[in-house]
């Protein structure tokens, strides 16, 4: 059975770090993770792939955040389908018909996070109609694993690391130089013991569902108040931009394969 990563920006492999040591998938990264300012942190994506003996997948941070924001504005949905289509024709080449794929949860903190699990459930959908046996699981990255744990079901998978596995995982994320910030923040918050958990939620759609993320929706609060501040230009909506630029990806994927 082949194994696949899926994540929207680089460094979220390492709130699946011990998955990844596990099972060596091929890992897609849609982003560089450049965000406004940054030349991004690709590079520490692959170091951190490389020495969980995972592979780089064909697409592997081809894609500007400013890129995706803009395209997501102006409603083009053109290079996040290229993208799609990429993994398809990857992971459909590569013979297996039984495959995992995980990745980025819809938590409504970020659209790119949000649009990479659209784009899973659509490649997950795709796949099964094609009479693949697919598993299709989703990890979030802002929650603390260790109380997900505890709302899991019995499809879903627990991860628990012992203290040799904990310490190649923190050590990978002290040695991500762009994320030593988020990364302490993140264990102030939770406390470094909730990070010996992972956990990978179950998603059993067989159908390219588009949900809503549960309200309040973190990206359209902060987006106002930035755009009230005067940081931002464009206020980012669920219905307005997201659900519509899903769809067009959607359609624009089996339109083209």
């Amino acid at each position: 059975m082949n194994k696949y990563m899926i994540l929207g920006h680089p460094g979220h492999e390492l709130r699946a770090y011990r998955w990844m040591e596990i099972h060596r998938p091929e890992v897609f990264v849609l982003t560089n993770g450049s965000g406004s300012l940054s030349e991004g942190r690709i590079e520490s994506t692959d170091k951190v792939v490389v020495n969980a003996d995972a592979s780089q997948g064909s697409f592997f941070g081809k894609m500007q955040d400013g890129d995706f924001y803009h395209d997501l504005l102006a409603m083009d949905a053109t290079r996040f389908t290229a993208a799609l289509v990429d993994i398809y024709q990857s992971v459909s080449a590569a013979g297996p018909r039984e495959l995992t794929i995980v990745g980025d949860s819809i938590e409504g903190y970020n659209t790119a996070h949000d649009m990479t699990r659209y784009m899973i459930n659509i490649l997950c959908a795709r796949l099964r109609a094609e009479e693949y046996v697919v598993d299709n699981f989703s990890f979030n990255l802002v929650d603390n694993p260790a109380e997900t744990a505890l709302l899991a079901k019995d499809h879903d998978q627990i991860i628990h690391l012992d203290d040799h596995d904990f310490q190649r995982k923190l050590a990978a994320a002290h040695n991500y130089p762009e994320l030593a910030e988020e990364v302490e923040m993140a264990i102030a918050h939770a406390g470094a013991d909730a990070f010996k958990t992972e956990v990978l939620l179950y998603q059993n759609a067989s159908s390219p569902e588009i949900p809503a993320p549960q309200e309040p929706v973190y990206y359209e609060t902060y987006g106002r108040k930035r755009v009230a501040e005067g940081k931002y230009a464009d206020l980012i909506l669920f219905s307005t931009h997201v659900l519509p630029f899903a769809k067009a990806c959607r359609e624009q994927f089996h339109a083209s394969c």
